[in-house]
């Protein structure tokens, strides 16, 4: 799976401005919160739609694969994320308590750094320029880091998402895998949605699976069908192996 590290990065670094401002500017609903966030600078770029993302490209979550492509998505994010508070720190400043955490902050940067090397399984990437690009961006965090120190304390967070993703059209959220074809979210004020994973149809398109038969498969374009009794077979009309994992998943 090859990542446009570009636009990823240039993403990672609106967001991370904004949450920023939005960091001094917003309200809170302690005093404790309102006090500690702007002193600390705590931020929280995140994911939505990872396990949707794994799914359309035909890797299985819970897999080598799958995670390796995840750990590469997340060095990219953590890194770009804590070298754009280098630079908001050289222009607007350190968070309040930086000095007092100096070191501590330096010797996780530098674990970060360290762990492209051993954590990451870059074979299973296939991507000798995408390994390159991470490793530059971890240096020029170490390099800019140690120079002006850090805006944030915290720059990242795994957070479900919750009713966000929604909104936003996510099959999945946070970093969490589709937990069925069908789901079912029951609301505060009453009722409940019925959810189906919108991103099936282009996992099967990009696995180059087939269907044929309409009592063996129903494909969900609107919301209201699910995918029962789920086939999938190859163009000779063989089971195949992917096919028969997904088929005894949900069966």
């Amino acid at each position: 799976m090859s990542v446009n590290q570009e636009d990823y990065k240039h993403s990672l670094e609106i967001l991370l401005i904004a949450q920023d401002i939005a960091n001094t500017a917003g309200s809170y609903p302690t005093e404790k919160i309102a006090q500690r966030s702007p002193e600390f600078g705590t931020t929280g770029l995140g994911y939505a739609n990872l396990g949707a993302l794994l799914m359309r490209k035909g890797l299985p979550y819970d897999s080598e694969e799958g995670r390796a492509q995840a750990s590469l998505l997340t060095a990219i994010l953590h890194g770009q994320a804590n070298l754009v508070s280098t630079k908001m720190a050289r222009d607007l400043g350190t968070f309040v308590h930086y000095d007092l955490n100096k070191k501590e902050m330096q010797q996780v940067m530098e674990k970060h750094r360290k762990y492209l090397d051993t954590k990451i399984k870059w074979d299973l990437i296939g991507d000798e320029e995408a390994k390159s690009q991470v490793i530059q961006l971890w240096d020029e965090v170490l390099k800019q880091g140690q120079e002006h120190g850090f805006r944030n304390a915290q720059v990242t967070v795994l957070a479900p998402t919750g009713t966000i993703q929604f909104l936003m059209g996510c099959d999945t959220g946070g970093v969490e895998p589709a937990y069925a074809l069908i789901t079912y979210k029951n609301l505060a004020g009453g009722g409940n949605l019925k959810l189906t994973v919108a991103e099936v149809p282009n996992s099967l398109k990009n696995l180059g699976l087939i269907r044929v038969s309409k009592n063996k498969t129903i494909l969900t374009n609107n919301g209201n069908d699910v995918l029962s009794n789920l086939a999938l077979i190859d163009e000779t009309g063989q089971l195949t192996e992917i096919g028969n994992k997904v088929y005894t998943s949900f069966k």
